[in-house]
């Protein structure tokens, strides 16, 4: 049974998304108020990528066998987080402040990510690794978010259309029903007042190594961050809501099953500096 959420409490965050070959995908709120941080991780990692990221990131529990679904054939989750449900992080963020050692320019985007963490892609049982199954990436040219994604064999990449960007830091007044056109699907997550629940979790899942089946095999990459204080912003939302999704979108549907929807996903809402070090021998990642 779905938990009962007064409208008070609650926030709507609605994504609208394009039925069209192409996808594309439309994140509507109203405002954006962005509270950022000025990257000064740069001057630490002059030799990695590193950006702000303002949004929410949140944990999803699956059924083990679902969730073993999104992984590419021969891999498996480590044996210790062997368990009936398994977490999927669910990232719904702005990227900007974008910083290279080549010093090329990077894009800010928006970007929507489904991730698999606790995946043995060693094979040695010790070391946990997270896998990108679908990402919603913001066009833009050069999208250096999407050829990251390439690179990585990110199976579903779908290009979006974000309208307002928006870090979705803050929350919105609740908006209310409207109609729409019928070739447009909508991924609505109810977000009531804060509860504290898996935080600790889901940042050590954030900076967990990266792995993806590129062009010429295994690829992987080391990923370091702040999140909130630590990093210069003035608060965190820890939230707790359900998620659902009217629409097809093919990559999606193992997620949320008949009915769509989610119950009960935990996550927060926040700042981070993110460090990234990317085509990193997999084997040098070995914990």
């Amino acid at each position: 049974m779905k938990a009962p959420f007064p409208s008070s409490a609650a926030r709507l965050w609605t994504l609208f998304a394009g039925v069209s070959h192409l996808l594309p995908l439309v994140v509507c709120q109203p405002g954006c108020r962005t509270q950022t941080s000025y990257n000064y991780l740069s001057e630490d990692y002059p030799y990695s990528v590193s950006a702000v990221v303002n949004g929410t990131f949140s944990l999803i529990y699956l059924e083990n066998k679902v969730a073993q679904s999104f992984l590419p054939e021969g891999y498996s989750f480590l044996e210790s987080e062997a368990q009936e449900f398994h977490p999927l992080l669910l990232r719904a963020t702005y990227v900007h402040d974008i910083r290279a050692p080549d010093d090329m320019v990077r894009n800010q985007h928006m970007m929507i990510s489904f991730e698999l963490p606790f995946v043995d892609a060693l094979e040695d049982g010790k070391t946990p690794f997270r896998y990108v199954s679908t990402q919603f990436i913001s066009t833009g040219t050069p999208s250096y978010a999407a050829d990251i994604a390439e690179a990585y064999g990110v199976p579903n990449v779908i290009r979006a259309v974000y309208d307002p960007e928006c870090d979705a830091y803050d929350f919105a007044d609740p908006l209310p029903d409207q109609p729409f056109d019928g070739r447009l699907t909508v991924l609505r997550a109810y977000i009531p007042d804060g509860t504290r629940r898996h935080t600790k979790e889901l940042y050590d899942i954030v900076t967990q190594p990266r792995f993806g089946l590129g062009s010429d095999g295994m690829v992987c990459g080391r990923t370091g961050a702040l999140f909130g204080e630590d990093a210069g912003f003035s608060r965190e939302v820890e939230i707790k809501g359900d998620v659902t999704m009217v629409g097809e979108f093919e990559s999606l549907l193992p997620l949320f099953g008949d009915p769509s929807q989610i119950i009960g996903a935990y996550g927060v809402k926040t700042g981070a500096l993110l460090v990234q070090d990317d085509f990193v021998p997999c084997e040098d990642l070995a914990q």
